[in-house]
């Protein structure tokens, strides 16, 4: 991404590392204010467990993510293939309409071709979209188990 396209882009984040602002109001179970939650880091366990999460002014804590090495990993990748998927499927479309103009019509066989090109991507991004939700809940729940609050 160009240093003009960053600076244009809705969903960078605040200028603060690691901290970003939501566009939606929350209501601090302890105090009832509503305030607009900045996501940011609250903790760093054992050197690679990433606790994220926001505080209120009152000094209530809300953990929205807890993240290791592992995961932050699957998520990268997860992120790659949907890239890739999103590329294959404009090469598809492109494909679709060159023989649209040409013959007029996609044939069924080359329509089941395309789909299983997109498919294997969809097959791909939805296992390890589970695996990385499982993954997440399991590390959430730890750190809760481990610091209640």
């Amino acid at each position: 991404m160009s240093k003009e396209n960053k600076r244009n882009n809705p969903d960078r984040t605040s200028k603060k590392k690691n901290q970003h602002k939501l566009e939606h109001k929350v209501k601090c179970d302890k105090c009832g204010k509503e305030f607009y939650p900045k996501i940011k880091e609250l903790a760093i366990l054992k050197g690679c467990i990433i606790v994220s999460g926001f505080t209120c002014k009152c000094g209530a804590e809300y953990v929205t993510t807890v993240t290791d090495n592992e995961l932050r990993r699957d998520l990268c990748k997860l992120q790659d293939l949907q890239d890739e998927y999103r590329r294959e499927q404009k090469k598809i479309d492109n494909e679709i309409k060159e023989i649209i103009r040409l013959k007029g019509r996609v044939p069924l066989d080359i329509q089941e071709r395309l789909n299983i090109r997109a498919n294997k991507y969809l097959t791909e991004i939805a296992e390890l979209k589970a695996k990385t939700t499982k993954r997440g809940q399991w590390l959430k729940a730890q750190y809760k188990a481990k610091y209640p609050h």
